[in-house]
């Protein structure tokens, strides 16, 4: 482990020694901030339906698979979005910042 002063704010940071991640020659460095990793606040996605067009291109930009498509219900000529693990949302805000209608809200630190 490599531990760096910052002259700015006085303050330590470590970094662990690079891992080999394997895919396409990334390497990944793990930052510890003060010695105490900080827990990311649980997030929940909000769909209004009324706005949605049911393009579901949130549903291939999600990288957790929180969002599906909801095959049991036919609203307006498409299926319409669903939340199938809202448990597994990081709060990445891709499908937010993606959706073309303004249709999903991400809230942070809800639960």
């Amino acid at each position: 482990m490599v531990q760096y002063k910052s002259a700015r704010c006085k303050c330590n940071y470590k970094v662990n020694k690079p891992i080999w991640s394997g895919m396409q020659g990334r390497v990944q460095w793990r930052r510890v901030w003060m010695g105490v990793r900080v827990a990311k606040a649980a997030a929940r996605v909000v769909i209004n339906l009324e706005w949605c067009k049911g393009c579901h291109i949130c549903v291939e930009v999600c990288p957790r698979d929180v969002l599906g498509i909801d095959e049991a219900s036919f609203v307006r000529g498409f299926h319409p979005v669903s939340i199938l693990r809202q448990e597994n949302c990081t709060g990445c805000r891709q499908c937010e910042l993606l959706c073309p209608d303004l249709a999903i809200s991400v809230i942070e630190g809800a639960q």
